[in-house]
Formats: structure tokens, sequence, C-alpha cells
């Protein structure tokens, strides 16, 4: 049997669509701050077109939902509730920091990943995943949001290096190396530049469609976190 998933992303300042059909991809993907809007359902329409598929042969609909920009969550959240709804299909909503990890396992094979992204008012959304032994990213630190001196590093395997991936490792570079430094945590690279994509996405929702985690449309809801609440990134 054939399974698609067609997944939006617009938690950070890109615009990303994928559609994956079992082991093919069709995908947009685009740095465009303040243009998601302008972007996303043209992206949407040009990879159906290219698939000749329309969004009735869809299996699923998977999002972003955060956390990340308020503006790009609700965007996306509300663009996957309406094409649910249009087309009488399940939702899956997928964490952008676990997207992050899965991705940054897929281009450099690390299995060991920080994701901290800027939250503006002197907070970071944060969360720490390891790869099992099937390549899929688990939360070691669920998704939270948190100032950038909080006292997270302790939780982490100390014996381990660790890659730094998001935004927050370049605006708050020196607190967060301080951070490592005094929990002895190793980084051996960081990427301050990599954000999320609409393709991982639909890797880590295939996974939730076959173990029958989706949701109706009526109940999609973006995740805006809250200072030190953690949330599990799969659930």
């Amino acid at each position: 049997m054939t399974t698609k998933i067609l997944a939006i992303d617009t938690a950070t300042d890109t615009c990303s669509v994928a559609l994956k059909i079992n082991d093919s991809i069709i995908e947009r993907h685009e740095l465009a701050p303040q243009k998601q809007s302008e972007l996303i359902l043209p992206m949407i329409q040009a990879v159906l077109t290219e698939s000749g598929l329309d969004l009735h042969q869809i299996n699923a609909i998977a999002f972003g939902c955060g956390p990340g920009s308020f503006t790009g969550i609700r965007l996306a959240t509300s663009i996957a509730q309406g094409l649910c709804f249009g087309a009488n299909l399940p939702a899956i909503p997928i964490s952008t920091l676990q997207a992050m990890a899965q991705g940054f396992y897929r281009t450099n094979q690390s299995k060991n990943v920080i994701i901290a992204l800027d939250a503006r008012m002197q907070e970071i959304y944060f969360a720490a995943y390891r790869a099992d032994a099937n390549g899929l990213m688990q939360p070691i630190i669920n998704d939270c949001l948190c100032k950038p001196n909080a006292p997270l590093f302790s939780d982490l395997m100390r014996e381990q290096s660790w890659d730094g991936i998001g935004s927050a490792w370049q605006v708050y570079h020196d607190v967060l190396q301080q951070c490592c430094a005094q929990n002895t945590v190793q980084i051996s690279n960081i990427q301050h530049d990599y954000r999320s994509r609409a393709l991982d996405i639909t890797e880590l929702a295939l996974i939730q469609y076959n173990l029958d985690k989706t949701v109706k449309a009526e109940d999609i809801l973006p995740v805006y976190l809250q200072n030190n609440m953690f949330r599990s990134s799969t659930s």
C-alpha cells in the first residue's frame, strides 16, 4: 500500500513543503522571512501538481507545530487545519525541534544533538535528542522554553560529544558555551543557521501514521511553550 504524507513547515524563517510517497520525496524549500503566507499555498499546489495527485489522494497532513515563531506556527496550524477539513484528512503535528534534530542526523549522521532557538525576550527554545537504534531522534531533554543560562545541561551524558544547532547558538553563544563547560558537556560542532525542513517532518509523520497516532482536524493545536514547562516531543 502506498502511503502519501504531505508536510508543511513555517515555524522558523523558512517556508517548506514536502510530499512523501513511499520512499520518494517532492519538496519545495525556501528561506523566506516574512513571506511564508505568500508562498505556502503555491508551494503546496506545486508539489501536488508535480506528483499528479490531488489533496483527496493524500493519506495525512503533517505540520511543524512548534515551538518557534508564533506567526509561523499559527500559519502552519491554520493551513493544516483547513486542508484537513477540506479533504477530510487526519493531521500529524510534529515538533519543530525534533524535526531539526532528525534532519541533522540525516545530513550529518549526528547521533547527539542539542537544539537551541532564539525565542526573543532573553529566552530560548531548548531540547536535546539522541538517535535510537533505528535512527529515530528521541528526546533526552524534552522541548522547553527557558533562559539561556538554565541548568539543563546537567541532564546530558558527559561521556558523549554533542552537536549544537539553532539560532540561539549564535545569539547566546558565550552563555551556552559557558553552561556546557560548567557541566563538562563537550560540543564538537555548532551550526547556528540550521533550520527545520518539511522533508524531515514527513519521515517522523510516517512513523506516527503507521502507529495510528493522528489527530482530527478540529483537534489541531499549535505548541506554545511556557517558561520551564517541559513537553514530550513525541506526544
